[in-house]
């Protein structure tokens, strides 16, 4: 997912040099990056990296995200995000895992969500408070966390 999100990346350069994603959040027009540091800050903590392309036009949002914490067992939670931009700069999606499946082997397992994550952004996107919860185990149940503030970060570094 990584080399895909690199790759779309390079094709949206021009578009990222001619309009920056705060004017673009801004004017809630158009395609443009969105990353976001998602945690209270406090030594322990858990954290919550996510790198999103907000499709404003359609209201759809398509990235991927990691948690991580250090503590033991450390936490790291890779997902695949997809989800919604909607009216009020509001952020609902949900994580699946990352599942490396060759395309001639069918359409692969069922896999169950290992993510869920609303986030509530300023007018200009740059900042806001954000829930999330996410899954040890497979079969296991969310542990939610939030709210917790959620700042713009560099995306794609």
């Amino acid at each position: 997912m990584k080399k895909i999100l690199a790759t779309v990346a390079a094709i949206l350069a021009l578009f990222v040099m001619t309009v920056s994603p705060a004017m673009a959040a801004e004017e809630a027009v158009g395609l443009f990056p969105a990353c976001y540091g998602i945690g209270s800050g406090l030594d322990g903590a858990p954290y919550f990296e996510v790198e999103l392309f907000v499709d404003s036009a359609r209201g759809k949002v398509t990235g991927e995200g990691e948690i991580f914490q250090a503590v033991n067992p450390p936490l790291d939670i890779q997902t695949k995000l997809l989800g919604s931009y909607g009216i009020a700069n509001v952020i609902q999606a949900i994580g699946y895992p990352d599942i490396d499946w060759p395309p001639q082997a069918g359409t692969g397992p069922v896999t169950q969500s290992n993510v869920e994550l609303l986030m509530l952004l300023s007018k200009d996107n740059q900042s806001g408070e954000a829930i999330y919860g996410y899954r040890r185990e497979e079969f296991g149940d969310f542990e939610f966390v939030g709210p917790v503030p959620a700042t713009s970060v560099p995306c794609f570094k």
